[in-house]
């Protein structure tokens, strides 16, 4: 049987080791960014749930208003459309979407 040289051995090692390092990095880096898109979409999903109940909510004063309240002139209803518009708009700014 041959004898194998140290510095062979040492080589094999230190080949060994650093294929290994970089597996680990190549691993983390995989796992790191995995996590940072199942965030976002987590938070994008969060975001369109509350834009959604917020704009519930304004088709619901909107409905309400509707029927407890006569409108006699366009103006009143140009009132009304602008005032539920711009709580629609403020809807989509309170919660922005990504």
């Amino acid at each position: 049987m041959k004898k194998i040289d140290t510095k062979y051995i040492v080589a094999i090692i230190i080949s060994l080791i650093i294929g290994a390092s970089i597996l680990g990095y190549g691993y983390m880096n995989y796992k790191y960014k995995k996590e940072a898109l199942e965030q976002k979409i987590r938070t994008a999903e969060q975001a369109k749930i509350q834009i959604q109940n917020c704009l519930d909510e304004v088709k619901l004063r909107a409905t309400n208003f509707s029927k407890e309240t006569k409108i006699s002139s366009f103006e009143e209803l140009n009132y009304a459309t602008d005032t539920f518009q711009k709580q629609k708009d403020e809807c989509f700014k309170k919660y922005p979407q990504q």
